[in-house]
């Protein structure tokens, strides 16, 4: 029997170990990738109706949605701004929203028949949160959506061609992630095959393609700060993302930080100030010419919250939040680690915490498997690292207390684990070793078992969850 075992784990150390770690990646994203884009319904992503929505209109040229109260709504401004956009949309959304709010509830896959959505005739279709969204992470949608609808009569095939190139181009860009990165490349790759980071990147959410760039630019930064010449065309091409991902989401801002890791012998400190300064003021700029082309948060978020008063008394009353961040902690702390990789549809189809909590532990577990060319981290990186995540959750804190909690609340509401999946790369940084700690011949073939066995179980909970 322990003859039969060592064999086992020769022969899998052989498949992981002849593989390099995007190869891998690439071949386990895909496999999984396409039996979730198979069995996951349409429009059953988070807030995914609204990404939908968002992009079929960027394609037309729609940029500003215009306000419709209807009576139905109970609401003063959600879901009463929106987009006339072809009606087969909300009837894709309207065909899953049972399935949606009752988790017990199976989907009827016989449903999804190309001549159920051909109406193109056009309604008005509102949007939540997606109302102020830059067009940078929906992109790979855009081009799509405009490409497809030509040739298609079904909106079905339209949705379904958005949700493959949406996939495709975020496992490119991941990689392209896990290729270049100078540390913890292993980490990343179990980071990159979170099963909620594949969830979302199956459909049609530009909260994959904001995940998957913030890697990218991790990546990048990492080659910046080892290599030995500064690749002015690398550093130029930061630029571009670091303005992109502000405008994805301004909390992105705090990756900036890495760019004070590069030597001061190969990017000055007065070229970092310099750049800081021109690249954080033309993003600033973007950002708030962008905005002023949509209702203000106020508006946007009346039903639920007063973002300039909630901001006025985290001014008056700083240490009063402290309070709500430990409540919120403290409430919600197992709520976030459970939804960052484990609660899926509408947070309500849930695989048990400790299986999740056994993911943890194989990223933990793959942070310790050294690559010969490996960044060397020194105390300072270590630190500016922390520094990153504490801003980072602190900005998420603050952006999701000011616009879905009431005023003088004493816990954050709105708050999902899966807002904190574009951190993780940077925040591999503070953990990962300068020396070899574990035998990469024994853990590969351990760490990459263990995640496609957690994929395998997840891929096989969605399926009977949603009987397919």
């Amino acid at each position: 029997m322990r003859l039969r075992f060592m064999t086992i784990t020769r022969d899998r150390g052989r498949i992981f170990n002849g593989i390099p770690a995007e190869w891998l990646f690439l071949i386990i994203a895909l496999i999984f990738g396409f039996l979730f884009i198979l069995i996951i319904p349409p429009m059953t992503a988070p807030d995914e109706i609204g990404h939908f929505a968002k992009s079929y209109a960027f394609s037309q040229g729609k940029i500003v949605p215009y306000f419709l109260e209807s009576t139905e709504n109970p609401f003063k401004t959600w879901n009463q701004y929106g987009f006339s956009l072809p009606s087969s949309i909300s009837e894709l959304n309207q065909n899953v929203i049972g399935i949606g709010y009752n988790p017990s509830e199976k989907f009827d896959y016989s449903s999804l028949i190309a001549t159920n959505f051909t109406n193109f005739n056009n309604v008005f279709i509102p949007l939540g949160g997606q109302l102020n969204y830059s067009f940078f992470q929906y992109v790979p949608q855009i081009l799509t959506i405009s490409i497809s609808k030509l040739f298609a009569s079904s909106m079905l095939s339209v949705y379904y061609a958005t949700r493959i190139v949406n996939f495709l181009s975020s496992v490119f860009i991941l990689f392209l992630a896990v290729k270049w990165t100078r540390f913890a490349k292993w980490g990343f790759v179990l980071l990159a095959l979170n099963p909620m980071f594949l969830l979302l990147a199956t459909s049609t959410s530009g909260d994959a393609f904001t995940n998957a760039i913030s890697f990218l630019f991790v990546a990048i930064l990492s080659t910046l700060i080892s290599d030995e010449e500064m690749d002015k065309k690398k550093l130029y091409f930061s630029f571009g993302l670091m303005i992109m991902m502000i405008q994805m989401k301004p909390t992105l801002i705090m990756f900036g930080l890495l760019y004070f890791l590069i030597p001061n012998r190969k990017f000055s400190i007065w070229s970092k100030c310099l750049y800081g300064i021109s690249i954080l003021g033309s993003s600033l700029t973007i950002y708030y010419l962008w905005g002023k082309l949509f209702p203000s948060q106020d508006i946007m978020y009346i039903d639920f919250a007063s973002p300039s008063e909630q901001i006025r008394f985290l001014l008056e009353k700083p240490l009063d939040f402290v309070t709500v961040i430990q409540n919120t902690i403290d409430e919600h702390g197992e709520f976030l680690f459970h939804s960052y990789t484990g609660k899926f549809g509408l947070l309500n189809r849930n695989i048990p915490f400790w299986i999740v909590l056994t993911y943890y532990l194989f990223v933990v577990f793959a942070v310790f498997i050294r690559e010969y060319n490996q960044l060397i981290i020194s105390k300072i990186m270590r630190l500016i690292s922390v520094v990153f995540l504490f801003g980072y959750v602190l900005l998420t804190f603050i952006a999701l207390y000011q616009i879905w909690s009431p005023l003088g609340s004493s816990i954050i509401q709105g708050l999902q684990g899966r807002y904190f999946i574009p951190s993780g790369a940077f925040a591999l940084l503070a953990i990962t070793p300068n020396k070899d700690v574990i035998a990469k011949k024994l853990a590969v073939p351990i760490v990459m078992s263990g995640v496609v066995l957690f994929l395998g179980y997840v891929t096989y909970f969605l399926a009977n969850s949603y009987g397919f």
